[in-house]
């Protein structure tokens, strides 16, 4: 393979310097980064969707009703997005609930950590809006596209994935 000299400062196709890829004369050239980058697609981080509620005393038993409901919205979710979105439910004595911001009603729902909804009801097309309005789009379950990768800021190569 014949290696071009190009002028200093000079950019590649994606627009970063090639001087990590010069040599002297006579010395063999040593690549950082592949010229070939088709075919390999960023990691993805989920989207999280953190849900927070407790459990509901009714008369002489506890109900688990925020937790159930929390489980319909993760199927809705996963059925729409498949595992570009992750949902996540803690009662709110649970150890590893996140802390509440001051005045916070249940339930409450976390978009990556940003509140979405304080009280009320647990609603799937505010959670599906916000959710596209990140970037992902509804698409095979398991399977997230190249740009959903770009959007969500994911960096490094992704596995091949197949369509279950």
């Amino acid at each position: 393979m014949s290696h071009v000299q190009r002028p200093a400062g000079e950019a590649g196709h994606d627009g970063r310097s090639l001087d990590t890829q010069r040599s002297e004369p006579g010395c063999p050239t040593l690549r950082l980064r592949s010229e070939r980058r088709f075919g390999l697609l960023p990691v993805v981080r989920p989207v999280r969707v953190t849900i927070v509620g407790a459990p509901v005393a009714c008369g002489a038993e506890v109900k688990d009703t925020w937790r159930e409901l929390s489980q319909w919205v993760a199927g809705q979710l996963h059925r729409r997005y498949g595992d570009a979105v992750l949902v996540e439910y803690y009662d709110l004595f649970d150890p590893g609930c996140p802390p509440l911001p001051p005045d916070a009603e249940l339930p409450l729902v976390l978009l990556n950590g940003e509140i979405l909804t304080s009280g009320g009801k647990l609603s799937v097309p505010s959670i599906r809006r916000a959710v596209e309005a990140l970037g992902v789009t509804p698409g095979l379950p398991g399977l997230v596209t190249a740009s959903q990768h770009r959007s969500l800021g994911a960096d490094g190569p992704l596995p091949r994935q197949d369509p279950k």
